[in-house]
């Protein structure tokens, strides 16, 4: 084929993608516009404790001089509380408050703001499995995410799981990225940054999963000192980022945020007591197990045949992504199980790399899971906001509820 011939080839293929990506970007916007209507409409309020908390002090702020906004308050939204609340950072509480400046009923907007995160999210999920199962196989990561336990739990929700995961992602994409182009380290310390002042300490986590992705994502031939550069510069950044949160709070109230949001997640539980630990560990893996199904189920018996069947995974890129999705699991597992708190939501991230790696694992060994992720990957992109939208539809009404595992009250 001549270079005459090629170019119109490749101009009907660029401009395929591109009228794609304007379907795909007006579905999306039309799913957004249609669940953000049904949440205003029906004057939405959550069963959720936390949720209603969280959207209560987000319209209380809205009514507030922004410089009060650093220093919620309980307002009586929580029995027994009362004074400032100091339990997280107010990042999660900006975009509904600033949405209900403008205008939107307060006590809705910040779920309207959780259900532009939930989308980010399905969106950078894509975006990041790109990276190792290949741009058209990574169409059915966000349909695994869609489906999983843990997402029917908090499919309509006004707390920091899903900003949390998006920003994680975002680092993780961003950290990849670094590897040839400085440009995206801004990415990744604005990631980390903004991860601090919505979930505070749970930062931990950015450094920790992003430098998995670095030493088990990898080619042999490819130097990684630039990521590491950013990821020890967006470390640096949170402390300043830290002790400038303190003196604003200080300036705005006169008494110390940090002084009181160490001591109550640092001193929880006694780290001398390996009984508590071995029992956070098992409530821990338990929660891993369920909001992960059925992809913990296929790694499970990946794990049993593997020495009988082969490897299970078809690229060695692959088989570095399930290295990493493990050890993310693992991570969040022994660093929660240390602590001296329990929480499903403290996982939220690991259930979705575990759900996704055990998705491609039964793809890898099943000939039925195979023609399913065919048929997925095939789809039009606006199948999945499509399907989004009635799945968030669907929970409306009641929330809808999935049986958690436990192993004792």
């Amino acid at each position: 084929m001549s270079g005459a011939d090629k170019r119109p080839r490749e101009d009907r293929v660029e401009g395929e993608d591109a009228r794609r990506g304007v379907s795909e970007t007006l579905a999306w916007c039309a799913a957004f516009s249609i669940a953000s209507a049904a949440l205003l409409l029906t004057r939405f309020a959550s069963q959720d404790p936390d949720s209603t908390l969280y959207a209560g002090i987000s319209a209380h702020l809205a009514a507030l001089p922004l410089r009060n906004w650093i220093a919620p308050e309980w307002w009586n939204l929580w029995a027994r509380f009362e004074g400032p609340y100091r339990e997280h950072p107010v990042g999660v509480f900006l975009l509904p408050a600033l949405l209900g400046r403008l205008g939107v009923p307060p006590l809705q907007a910040a779920f309207v703001v959780g259900a532009a995160f939930s989308i980010a999210a399905l969106l950078l999920l894509r975006r990041v499995g790109a990276l190792v199962v290949g741009p058209r196989e990574s169409a059915v990561v966000p349909w695994v995410a869609l489906i999983l336990p843990t997402a029917f739990v908090y499919r309509i929700r006004a707390t920091q799981e899903y900003p949390v995961l998006v920003l994680l992602l975002l680092a993780i994409y961003a950290t990849e990225k670094s590897r040839t182009s400085a440009a995206w380290i801004v990415v990744t310390v604005l990631a980390a940054c903004a991860t601090a002042l919505v979930k505070g300490i749970f930062v931990v986590f950015v450094p920790i999963v992003c430098g998995l992705w670095l030493i088990c994502i990898r080619e042999d031939d490819r130097h990684d000192r630039l990521a590491w550069l950013g990821l020890g510069l967006s470390m640096a950044a949170v402390a300043l980022c830290a002790i400038s949160y303190e003196a604003l709070y200080r300036r705005v109230t006169g008494n110390s945020f940090l002084d009181f949001y160490l001591s109550y997640r640092l001193n929880q539980g006694d780290p001398r007591r390996a009984s508590e630990k071995l029992y956070n560990f098992v409530w821990y893996s338990g929660r891993l197990l369920w909001f992960a199904f059925p992809g913990t189920l296929a790694l499970i018996v990946f794990a049993v045949k593997r020495t009988r069947n082969g490897p299970g995974v078809a690229t060695r890129r692959e088989a570095q992504g399930l290295r990493f999705a493990l050890g993310v699991a693992a991570a969040y597992l022994l660093v929660m199980s240390a602590g001296g708190t329990k929480a499903d939501r403290y996982l939220f991230p690991a259930y979705f790399a575990l759900g996704i790696a055990g998705a491609f694992l039964a793809i890898r060994r099943s000939d039925r899971a195979a023609r399913w992720a065919n048929r997925l990957a095939t789809l039009e992109p606006r199948a999945l906001a499509l399907g989004w939208l009635l799945l968030f539809l669907a929970a409306l009404p009641f929330e809808l509820k999935v049986p958690y595992v436990k192993f004792w009250p």
